[in-house]
């Protein structure tokens, strides 16, 4: 959201944080001391590469976001990827309900903290289009999104719930071309094929050769 905010668009933060799988996979190989193939690591780099065409694209073409601005996508990125590393490998046994309430109190702390620091600290209004805006973040983003990703990862494992992410950069760059008409650099389209590409590779070999499920739990 930062991210957005600075000007970074939300297709290419989408494939940004869309690489946390492979991430996570790299990690979980290089942490159990198991061999990851060489096109795995190839998949890796090729997908690595897509993104940087694509950043590199949108900040030739929107020019209002500073360097500095890629990196949040990043952190969040390695955010989530430490967090659903650490919550597979030492479960609470929270109950779905206490594990939500846990993350959603932590985050409305941090982000109440940080409205406090810059005054944007304030009740929430009466206009229709605030409580529509929120109802949309607790009922599709909390809900939705913390709820199904949480029951999947104890249900499925950390790298066949996290390989549905990558449906969401094409979803949301035809969402925000359509409903904010972001333009759509033709750098932008080669560089998110790019990375679908590699992300496949690395995905087949992956499952040729030992899935990392197991290990995830």
């Amino acid at each position: 959201m930062l991210a957005i905010g600075e000007g970074v668009s939300a297709g290419v933060t989408a494939l940004i944080t869309a690489q946390q799988p492979l991430l996570a996979a790299a990690i979980v190989t290089l942490w159990l001391r198991e061999p990851l193939p060489a096109a795995a690591w190839l998949g890796l780099g090729v997908a690595g590469s897509g993104v940087v065409l694509c950043i590199a694209s949108d900040w030739q073409g929107a020019g209002n976001a500073g360097g500095w601005a890629y990196g949040l996508p990043i952190l969040s990125v390695i955010s989530v990827t430490a967090g659903s590393l650490l919550a597979a490998r030492r479960p609470s046994g929270l109950g779905l309900a206490a594990s939500l309430t846990a993350q959603l109190s932590a985050a409305a702390l941090i982000f109440g903290l940080a409205a406090a620091s810059t005054g944007g600290l304030a009740l929430p209004g009466s206009a229709l289009l605030t409580w529509q805006t929120l109802g949309w973040l607790v009922l599709l983003s909390s809900f939705g999104g913390y709820g199904f990703f949480t029951v999947c990862l104890r249900r499925l494992g950390i790298n066949a719930v996290s390989s549905a992410i990558y449906l969401t950069p094409p979803v949301t760059l035809a969402w925000s071309v359509g409903m904010f008409g972001e333009r759509v650099e033709t750098l932008q389209l080669g560089g998110m094929a790019l990375a679908l590409l590699g992300v496949a590779v690395a995905l087949i070999a992956q499952h040729r050769s030992r899935p990392l499920d197991g290990c995830a739990h």
